[in-house]
């Protein structure tokens, strides 16, 4: 202890004089300054060419950029969305891209127009793009450029800054006891074109419809073309008279032709008996001539002379026997005799005429306008039929039931002319259906009815066949009339045939509002 004391002020000397030097010594710059561009070189420095100034530093971009992602874990395969704010001056515009290159992850949705905040004299800009992950593992979303323009036209780019992910991947572990989830329900991976579909469709039903409209005007410029209607039948002892008088001058019997002369003069009784008794006497034989006669014990005629012409005329031209000449002009008195005792009266004439007009006025052809009125009522029936069933069954869930509704439709519109009339639209229209040769509806059978519509299943392009035909057809009668030996009267012909023209096209409006509008509007509410 004694032999270290006289050490220790020695020692406190020592470091006091340290320190004090360490004071006083001054410290250094912490930088040195650059000189000046314009300093000239000291006389002492070697004789070197000053280095160039350095240039200033560039201004900050006018743009802040940040970016985030929304989560920031996500699943393999799954959505996320990738956040992109930008803040800035208001004089500064930024044209942000439209597919952006980033890396292992896919742009599902492009950025649309950005939320616009107005902070101040700031603007802050925000994108949301739609990503999926596509690889595992912590991964960064790649920078990517900017552009911006500012008020004084000077542009340039801003850097997105990239932001990181981490993607999991899907297998759970084994040793994790995981809850298994309800399968779910199957849906459709790829979404029907339907615009195309409905392009297909539309481009079929045209060709169809143009080829059988083609068809159908050829067809029709082989019949025979609408003209007037022929000349009401002229009395049957007009006709006889015309044919005597001309049989008189023909000169016959100056010729010596006697023959040819009682022939002649046998077929003019033939033919007027014919058209005034309306038997065929043209056709049959002279005793089957009389025994008709006979029948109808005609007022005015005598049979006895009838009988007797027939036999000397059936001499001559199947005996070959050659009348004498005054035998030929006798016979051609008798003739013209039995006409005047056996002709119409005035009366009579005017009565038959009155009913030839009539039947004429009932056997005339439905005007296509009545026709395509009477076919859109029954349109609007079956369309409303149609469209409560399918209602129906939707509210009671019956899947099947627009088929049930299509199939009973079908079965319907063929159908619609079964009984009576017909349809109720030409029951409505004023008209009736007829086989050719007769004006009563109950003289036509079943099988006609149905399958006078076949032709009209096939949907507009059958339609638009059916309606050349029936217009431009002499007798209005469409291609299902012909198949059927059908044919449609006209019931009340006095009606204007242009006022069913306005309300077929109502007709048609409503069954297509009907059917083919309401349905879509009544389920989709639903």
């Amino acid at each position: 202890m004694n032999a270290r004391r006289p050490q220790s002020p020695a020692f406190l000397l020592v470091f006091l004089l340290l320190t004090t030097v360490a004071a006083a010594q001054p410290a250094p710059p912490a930088t040195q300054p650059a000189p000046p561009a314009t300093q000239p070189a000291s006389p002492a420095a070697p004789t070197v060419a000053a280095p160039p100034a350095a240039e200033p530093a560039a201004p900050p971009p006018p743009v802040a950029i940040t970016t985030r992602s929304e989560p920031e874990v996500v699943k393999l395969g799954d959505r996320f969305t990738l956040v992109v704010t930008a803040r800035h001056a208001a004089d500064v515009r930024l044209f942000f891209p439209a597919a952006p290159s980033l890396g292992a992850y896919r742009l599902l949705t492009p950025a649309g127009a950005p939320e616009r905040v107005q902070e101040g004299d700031s603007v802050v800009e925000t994108w949301r793009l739609e990503l999926m992950a596509l690889r595992i593992g912590k991964r960064k979303i790649p920078s990517f450029p900017i552009d911006y323009e500012t008020l004084a036209k000077d542009t340039g780019h801003v850097s997105a800054p990239p932001t990181t992910v981490v993607t999991e991947g899907r297998i759970e572990d084994a040793s994790k006891e995981v809850a298994l989830s309800p399968a779910a329900p199957p849906f459709q991976v790829f979404d029907r074109n339907w615009a195309l579909i409905i392009a297909l469709i539309s481009v079929g039903v045209i060709t169809v419809t143009a080829v059988l409209t083609l068809v159908a005007a050829r067809y029709v410029a082989r019949l025979a073309p609408r003209g007037p209607p022929p000349p009401l039948p002229r009395p049957a002892h007009e006709v006889a008279a015309e044919k005597i008088a001309a049989l008189r001058d023909s000169g016959l019997l100056a010729k010596g032709q006697l023959k040819e002369f009682v022939f002649r003069a046998s077929e003019i009784l033939r033919d007027y008996v014919g058209r005034r008794y309306k038997v065929d006497a043209l056709e049959r034989t002279s005793s089957e001539l009389l025994a008709d006669m006979k029948t109808l014990s005609p007022k005015g005629l005598s049979l006895y002379e009838f009988e007797a012409f027939l036999s000397s005329t059936d001499l001559v031209k199947f005996a070959g026997i050659t009348p004498a000449h005054d035998e030929c002009s006798a016979s051609l008195q008798t003739v013209e005799t039995m006409v005047l005792a056996t002709r119409a009266s005035d009366l009579e004439v005017a009565d038959q005429r009155a009913k030839e007009e009539l039947r004429r006025r009932l056997e005339k052809p439905a005007h296509p306008f009545k026709r395509v009125f009477a076919v859109s009522v029954d349109l609007l029936i079956l369309a409303t039929i149609s469209t409560g069933l399918i209602l129906l069954g939707r509210k009671l869930g019956f899947e099947a039931m627009p088929w049930v509704s299509l199939g009973l439709t079908l079965t319907l519109f063929l159908l619609r002319d079964l009984f009576g009339e017909g349809s109720p639209g030409k029951v409505l229209s004023g008209l009736g259906l007829a086989p050719m040769h007769d004006t009563r509806s109950e003289a036509l059978d079943g099988g006609a009815r149905i399958a006078r519509n076949l032709p009209l299943l096939l949907p507009i392009a059958g339609h638009t066949m059916e309606l050349v035909v029936m217009v431009y057809a002499s007798d209005g009668r469409r291609v299902g009339d012909r198949m059927a030996g059908t044919r449609v009267l006209d019931r009340r012909p006095d009606a204007s045939e242009y006022s069913f023209l306005l309300l077929a096209i109502v007709a048609v409006s409503a069954a297509v509002i009907v059917g083919g509008v309401l349905p879509f509007i009544w389920m989709g509410a639903a």
